[in-house]
């Protein structure tokens, strides 16, 4: 199972190239223009532009804060936020800084939207797809 970005950018023609190179390196990019979106909710991870014209940076961050979702903050400008990249950015450095977010962040407890049900990332009993670090996991111990 893919990595699930939600990301909020106002320069929508940027947003359609990270989305696109982000697709391509296996993650699952979802656009967002709402703090009030189901998607920001199922997401792994939530990358925001600090200087959002769009959606404020400081609410995004309340509801990634009281849902516990990780967030990224972007932005070509000082941010006075961490974990942060600053534009210009190679793709790579921000996926490997997720990468290290999700591995370093506790298991989220998230709605599976297929069965209903609340579900977590830790639970091994969960009849959810599970996430990318129950993948990850599960394919190492088939390798050994």
């Amino acid at each position: 199972m893919a990595v699930k970005v939600v990301f909020f950018e106002d320069d929508f023609e940027l947003g359609a190239l990270f989305k696109e190179s982000m697709d391509a390196s296996g993650f699952l990019t979802v656009p967002c223009v709402d703090l009030r979106s189901k998607e920001l909710l199922d997401a792994d991870i939530a990358i925001g532009d600090y200087r959002n014209e769009i959606v404020p940076f400081r609410a995004l961050e309340a509801i990634c804060k009281k849902n516990k979702i990780p967030l990224i903050a972007i932005s070509g400008g000082d941010m006075d936020y961490h974990p942060q990249m600053r534009k210009p950015f190679l793709m790579e450095d921000l996926q490997g800084l997720i990468f290290k977010i999700l591995r370093d962040s506790p298991p989220r407890i998230r709605n599976d939207k297929a069965q209903g049900k609340r579900t977590s990332d830790s639970d091994p009993e969960s009849e959810s797809e599970g996430g990318f670090f129950k993948d990850v996991v599960g394919f190492f111990k088939n390798k050994g």
